[in-house]
C-alpha cells in the first residue's frame, strides 16, 4: 500500500500512482514541474525489499520553487504557495522560536 498525505501547502501536488504486477509508478508535480518515480518490487525470500531511490534530477527543489516563484509574478504559472499558506509558515516559524526561548511546547493557531 502506497499512502500520499499531502498538505495544500506540500510541494508535492496531483499524486497518481499506477500499481502492476511487474511495476510501480508515482506521478506527481513538484512546484509545478511534472515528475514520476518509477520502479520494479523486488522481492527476496519472497518478502518485498526495499531499494533506495536516486534522482535523476539535477536540479535540487529549492531552484524549482525560486523559478516557480519568479514564473508566477510574470504571470506564466500559478504560485504553488499563497500568502495564507506563508503567513501558517511563518506561525509555525515563530512558534519554534518561541518554543526554544520558553523550553516549553507552544501552541500554534
Amino acid at each position: 500500500m502506497i499512502v500520499l498525505n499531502l498538505s495544500p501547502s506540500d510541494p508535492i501536488q496531483q499524486p497518481v500512482t499506477h500499481i502492476t504486477t511487474s511495476t510501480i509508478r508515482i506521478e506527481f508535480k513538484i512546484y509545478g514541474f511534472a515528475c514520476a518515480i518509477s520502479g520494479v518490487p523486488k522481492a527476496e525470500n519472497g518478502k518485498l525489499v526495499a531499494v533506495p531511490l536516486e534522482s535523476r534530477y539535477r536540479e535540487n527543489s529549492f531552484e524549482m520553487q525560486l523559478r516557480n516563484f519568479a514564473d508566477a509574478i510574470r504571470g506564466r504559472a500559478p504560485a504553488i504557495n499563497n500568502a495564507e499558506q506563508a503567513f501558517e509558515l511563518m506561525e509555525m516559524i515563530d512558534g519554534i522560536y518561541a518554543s526554544s526561548e520558553l523550553g516549553r511546547e507552544v501552541p500554534v493557531a
